[in-house]
């Protein structure tokens, strides 16, 4: 395949490669990992919005979830837009939901029910009826052998 002259190339080289790269534009910050690149918080809240997971944002940038949330705490602006999406992705599935229930699907019928209708009584509850205590009986049991 290849000739023996040809480098492997290591994590190290990728790891200066990518240094390289990030110096270039001007973005860089020492992480735990070695270069990060910084991005502002427009970038980070367009990965999420297409992402629709921290995670998802995360692998798209390049970092780890732990530096997204950083990224949060550090810019209210931003956390309160990420808490936007996430209510907007809310309101998505509850009319997706609604849409189902409307056109009579029992499931989500159901579904419904059990979150939203507790305080109506659809609640599951699992009952237990103890009749006897084990102990009580074993004990018993040895008293009428004493007789």
């Amino acid at each position: 395949m290849g000739s023996k002259k040809e480098k492997k190339q290591t994590n190290k080289d990728i790891k200066k490669k990518t240094e390289k790269d990030v110096k270039k534009n001007g973005e860089t910050r020492k992480g735990r990992g070695g270069v990060v690149p910084k991005y502002d918080d427009a970038t980070v809240l367009e990965a999420y919005r297409m992402a629709g997971t921290v995670k998802g944002a995360a692998e798209a940038l390049g970092i780890d979830r732990s530096t997204f949330w950083r990224y949060c705490d550090r810019s209210p602006a931003l956390a309160e837009a990420v808490h936007d999406i996430d209510e907007g992705n809310l309101d998505l599935a509850e009319g997706e939901l609604m849409k189902k229930i409307r056109a009579g699907n029992l499931t989500a019928i159901i579904f419904f029910l059990k979150t939203k209708g507790k305080q109506r009584g659809y609640v599951e509850r699992v009952e237990n009826d103890i009749i006897s205590n084990p102990f009580e009986e074993l004990m018993k049991s040895l008293g009428n052998e004493d007789k």
